[in-house]
């Protein structure tokens, strides 16, 4: 996961702070949070929520009043002439809810901002709300060996994950070029 160094700053930088994130691998094992240097999210929440269709708002709702959560840190960038759910659901919270806090990217006006890269983008959307976070180093997998059965031998392995899928078409990014891609990555 990209973002794994903007939350290491983040315990970091506010060592008491709940925080909850999308269900990912990365979460779900301990080596890997370890090998982060994270203390780790207090707990998950269904990657599907992502999307903020209107048929999880309840869910959503509950389980932000449940666990007494207090902002909702956003960092996709969905173009929004194709996909307004998000803003959609923080209009209809705030309604109800005003003392929910939202912090994204789309209160950012600048268009330069936007091309930036995503660790990035979330760097300053924290700062921007006034978390002080200070250099973030991106490079949380180097040198990570996953566990080995007692006859393989361990050594330093380089971990790349590639997301072909995209639920939109718009996003979707043509199958030659991941098999290009996936080829220069193992030249590397």
């Amino acid at each position: 996961m990209i973002l794994i160094p903007v939350l290491r700053e983040l315990e970091r930088t506010r060592p008491g702070a709940r925080y909850f994130c999308l269900d990912n691998v990365v979460f779900r094992r301990r080596e890997l949070i370890d090998h982060a240097g994270l203390r780790g999210p207090e707990g998950l929440v269904p990657s599907i929520w992502r999307r903020f269709a209107p048929e999880h708002w309840s869910a959503i709702t509950e389980f932000l009043r449940d666990n007494a959560i207090q902002v909702v840190v956003n960092l996709r960038d969905e173009e929004l002439e194709t996909d307004r759910r998000y803003l959609d659901y923080r209009e209809w919270l705030a309604r109800s809810r005003p003392e929910v806090a939202f912090w994204d990217l789309y209160d950012t006006p600048s268009r330069a901002e936007q091309q930036l890269p995503s660790v990035e983008k979330a760097v300053r959307v924290l700062r921007r709300e006034g978390i002080a976070l200070g250099a973030v180093d991106p490079s949380w997998l180097r040198g990570f060996a996953p566990p080995c059965g007692p006859s393989e031998q361990a050594e330093e392995v380089s971990t790349v994950g590639l997301f072909v899928g995209a639920s939109q078409h718009l996003k979707r990014w043509p199958a030659d070029f991941w098999v290009e891609l996936a080829g220069q990555l193992a030249t590397v």
